[in-house]
């Protein structure tokens, strides 16, 4: 808890002393919080002190004024004070080392699936729009014939092996689209259906766009877990929201890039 002490604020720290708050915040520096009341540990938590009371840290950080059978509910409230208003000050300080942590190159796992990207590097002309599914970063990108650009988050293949990735282009589209799994995946998965009809336990979600390569679609999901993980059969899946976005702004023809 931060304390006035000489005309200064700052944290006590029992073994350490009074700390100047001011420095410390500006250093970033933990401290290293504890007391003993009852012999119960408090969390590490900071004492309440009072500048006039001189703290013995050889007797658990009591003053030496008092001794252990004059321990009673007023010891048992500077505990829970201190807890209380100690609260809003760590909160401050691990928020501060949070953000630090934050800009650290270590903490930057998914920088791919959110860099904006630029359709000149994969497409020659933007004709009537480009899609560009992101495999490694686990993203649809798309340009407009306008320029509007969008970036989706998806769920790409399980494996390499279920993997295709080269140019094509959307072929068919389809609200409410059926399934019917490939010879293949019923192979891997005997328990699968032959068929499936439109609707909530359908995996292709509430629309399907489809490319030049059989099997292999754009499409929604009704199972939001899936998304932003390796778990398809070779699809890109998104959200049903994203999907119906995409949909309605993608035509016939429209180039694709699975990179």
């Amino acid at each position: 808890m931060a304390v006035r002490n000489q005309g200064r604020w700052g944290v006590y720290d029992p073994g350490h002393g009074v700390s100047d708050l001011r420095k410390d915040v500006k250093r970033k520096t933990p401290h290293r919080y504890g007391i003993r009341i009852f012999n119960i540990e408090f969390l590490r938590l900071p004492v309440l002190i009072n500048p006039n009371v001189h703290y013995n840290s050889s007797e658990q950080y009591l003053p030496n004024t008092m001794n252990k059978s004059d321990l009673n509910r007023r010891s048992m409230l500077l505990g829970m004070t201190s807890a209380i208003y100690t609260t809003p000050f760590l909160a401050t300080e691990t928020a501060a080392l949070t953000t630090d942590a934050a800009d650290t190159p270590r903490q930057k796992r998914n920088v791919s699936s959110f860099r904006r990207r630029d359709w000149r590097d994969y497409f020659s002309k933007l004709k009537s729009g480009c899609i560009l599914c992101d495999l490694s970063g686990r993203a649809v990108h798309f340009w407009a014939p306008n320029g509007i650009y969008n970036v989706y988050p998806s769920s790409v293949p399980m494996s390499d092996e279920l993997t295709r990735r080269g140019y094509t282009q959307i072929v068919r589209k389809k609200v409410g689209p059926s399934w019917t799994p490939t010879k293949e995946m019923r192979e891997r998965d005997p328990s699968l259906p032959t068929f499936m009809p439109a609707g909530e336990d359908n995996p292709l979600g509430s629309h399907a766009m489809y490319l030049t390569w059989p099997a292999y679609l754009i499409h929604g999901t009704h199972d939001t877990r899936k998304i932003g993980r390796q778990s398809s059969s070779g699809c890109v899946g998104l959200y049903n929201a994203h999907i119906e976005e995409l949909f309605e702004r993608t035509k016939i023809g429209t180039q694709v890039l699975l990179l």
